[in-house]
């Protein structure tokens, strides 16, 4: 199975990010997106009298509120799973999966989490969440776990307390899980962290480190202090084909590409 994940920064970059998005579906079999928008007018309204962002990221909102329905749109071959807001910006996780593959079930498993900061004008809160995905293919299950880190402001992608404890609930989870794991998406982490440690030292590969990633954000968005935030980690019976991080500039992150079995 061929599987992507990227942050699509709330669809900023659409005009790029959709045309990539149906591009890269005959090639892929999952997608696991992060930062992802789905909501009404009446929502966007109420959310911007109540939340204020910066310019940026209220216009990108304002323009990209049904960003879900657009890469659903881009691929009418999956099947579509879209989880509730972990944000008070109404960010989402969205798991598409192609029809082709057995989905057991998609579910929403709360880390136990939150971190409320004051941060660009505004108070925030951030509860992160895996979607589980199990698939079951060739007699084997495969549990796809899509993933949003906690956002630190100022503490940007260094360890706190509440990302060592988000590190902790995921190994927990993790270790009830029966078949093969791949944990993905936008960590928000450094790769010296002890809280990406923890997950390394629990028993997953962390492919990003493995291959010698030098990157994971393009470089118009890069600062020389976060030039790392998304990984797959993967449980050591999962067979790596194909790992790569694919220069396409569709959002403020690189999209990670695996071909596994």
């Amino acid at each position: 199975m061929r599987l992507l994940t990227l942050n699509v920064w709330e669809g900023r970059l659409k005009g790029k990010l959709i045309p990539f998005i149906a591009g890269s579906a005959k090639n892929t079999d999952i997608f696991c997106f992060q930062e992802i928008l789905e909501i009404s007018a009446a929502q966007k309204a109420r959310w911007r009298k109540t939340v204020k962002f910066g310019d940026s990221f209220a216009k990108g909102t304002a323009a990209n509120g049904k960003i879900f329905s657009a890469a659903r749109g881009a691929l009418k071959g999956f099947s579509p799973f879209l989880s509730e807001p972990y944000t008070d910006g109404n960010l989402r996780l969205a798991t598409f999966v192609s029809r082709k593959e057995r989905v057991v079930s998609n579910e929403i498993h709360p880390l136990q989490v939150e971190h409320r900061q004051r941060a660009l004008g505004a108070d925030l809160w951030t509860k992160p969440i895996l979607q589980h995905t199990r698939i079951t293919k060739g007699g084997r299950q495969y549990n796809i776990l899509n993933f949003h880190g906690l956002w630190v402001y100022k503490k940007w992608h260094s360890d706190t307390p509440e990302r060592l404890e988000q590190s902790q609930a995921i190994i927990d989870f993790i270790s009830g899980l029966k078949g093969r794991t791949i944990l993905c998406g936008d960590f928000n982490l450094k790769p010296n962290t002890e809280s990406l440690r923890m997950l390394e030292e629990s028993g997953l590969r962390n492919l990003v480190k493995e291959f010698g990633i030098k990157s994971t954000r393009p470089k118009e968005y890069w600062s020389k202090r976060d030039k790392f935030a998304d990984y797959i980690l993967i449980s050591k019976d999962v067979k790596v084909n194909t790992f790569r991080v694919l220069d396409a500039a569709v959002s403020d992150h690189l999209p990670l590409y695996l071909d596994f079995q």
